[in-house]
């Protein structure tokens, strides 16, 4: 138990670093682009800094260039990408190091403690012309309602929605309903490839070509 107290705490702390990081790179970028944007933009038609603040010179720069404008905006609009892309890079990174880390330990009896629950509960919800989708929804559901660890119901829940039930014959005697969706939500997390921060680079990268551009056309 505390082994793994330990192992979720470590796992806490490198997403907290990781999401320190990439954010912290984002308004960084932010900073910079903005900066050199915005006197490039203004440069021209402003001597002081009461001028700047002044909402005809803010509506005239608009309306005299409204490409560089547009792309000003994009410039601000980077870092929200970059957050909800860093989230999902942080959460993928997550359930990929536990897929990899600690199936047998955590995932396997927590899966099987939920399916047999969810079976006692619900014992003739799985039959001939059931709606598999709602099946999934239900024992989704349940799942979130569990006390077990946040990331492990996350991992569950992520491996659940990449399952596919309508192939399955669960009318058939040697059907198992709890062993069948046991085995493909596995497999499901297993086929979770190593995540990347390429996207995060491109919308970096798409930050500073926004820049490049403002200078180029201004």
């Amino acid at each position: 138990m505390i082994e793994h107290v330990k192992y979720f705490g470590k796992l806490t702390a490198t997403a907290a670093l990781s999401w320190i990081k990439i954010n912290a790179l984002g308004f960084v970028s932010l900073v910079v682009t903005f900066t050199f944007s915005y006197f490039i933009l203004f440069d021209e038609k402003t001597s002081s800094a009461a001028e700047v603040a002044n909402s005809s010179t803010l509506l005239y720069t608009i309306t005299s260039k409204p490409i560089q404008s547009i792309l000003l905006l994009l410039i601000i609009l980077c870092p929200v990408f970059i957050l909800i892309l860093g989230n999902k890079y942080i959460v993928s990174k997550i359930i990929n190091r536990i897929v990899n880390d600690k199936s047998d330990a955590l995932l396997y009896p927590v899966l099987d403690k939920i399916l047999a629950k969810f079976k006692t509960i619900q014992p003739d919800i799985i039959k001939k012309g059931a709606d598999y989708s709602m099946v999934k929804l239900k024992l989704i559901h349940q799942v979130k309602n569990e006390t077990e660890n946040k990331w492990i119901k996350r991992i569950i829940i992520y491996g659940l929605e990449k399952v596919n039930l309508h192939n399955e014959d669960f009318a058939s005697q040697d059907a198992d309903f709890s062993t069948i969706l046991k085995v493909k939500t596995m497999e499901a997390l297993h086929n979770i490839t190593e995540p990347s921060r390429k996207s995060i680079w491109i919308v970096l990268g798409l930050q500073w070509l926004f820049l490049l551009l403002i200078w180029v056309l201004n």
